[in-house]
Formats: structure tokens, sequence, C-alpha cells
């Protein structure tokens, strides 16, 4: 964590490169720690979401309350997405094993057809 001088620390820093753009984009989370005011009264903490393309900055402030459930959703959302992950990886294991299957009944279809097997020793002693 990277601590400034007005009590914000920056908890992360995400960048973004793009192919046509040399500079990155970036969003940061910082953090605002709980302070004192003048009347002795303590001023919540906060969190700011900085979004940065490298000629804009957009700063987002979240309450303790707003960040956790923003929090919470994306903890939801993750799960959403790593069970349809979860789902389509085992959806293609079944279509990839039954191309496999398939592939192999015909090529022992192909192997009977070609070489059958209904050959007797009185057979092959007749042809010579």
């Amino acid at each position: 964590m990277e601590k400034s001088n007005n009590n914000m620390e920056r908890i992360v820093r995400i960048p973004h490169f793009t192919k046509d753009s040399k500079t990155p984009k970036s969003l940061d989370l910082l953090l605002v720690r709980p302070t004192t005011n003048p009347k002795g009264y303590i001023d919540e903490g906060r969190l700011i979401i900085m979004v940065d393309d490298g000629s804009n900055r957009l700063g987002f402030q979240l309450t303790s309350a707003e960040a956790s459930l923003l929090y919470q959703r994306l903890g939801y959302a993750l799960n959403i997405l790593a069970e349809d992950f979860h789902s389509m990886n085992k959806d293609s294991r079944r279509q990839s094993s039954g191309r496999k299957s398939e592939r192999n009944s015909m090529k022992e279809e192909e192997e009977t057809d070609e070489y059958p097997d209904d050959f007797s020793a009185s057979d092959l002693d007749g042809a010579l």
C-alpha cells in the first residue's frame, strides 16, 4: 500500500493496455482512513475508485456501507462467472469425448469392413 501525506493510501492499481493506445488506462482503489474533525467527532473512512484514461481522471467515492454492498455483489458476480465457466468446461469435455468415441467407432467400422475377421485356416489353404 502506498501512503500519501493526506491520510490516503493506494490499495491497488490495475493497468489496462490497449493495442492502439500507448498510454495505459488504470483503475485505482484508494483508502481514506477515518479522522477526527475539529469538533472532535469522527469522520467515517471511505474508499475512492479512480479511473484514469491517460487524459482524464474520474473518482467515485464510496462509504463503508456502499463498499460493503459492492464487495458482496462482486462476490456474487464472480460466483456466477465461475459456475458458468465450470458448466461450459464440463459440456465442452462431454462434447469432446463424444466426438472421440464417434471417431473411434467409425475407425473400428472401417477396420472391420476392410479386414474381415471371418477367415479360417481352411480358407487360406484353399487360396494357396
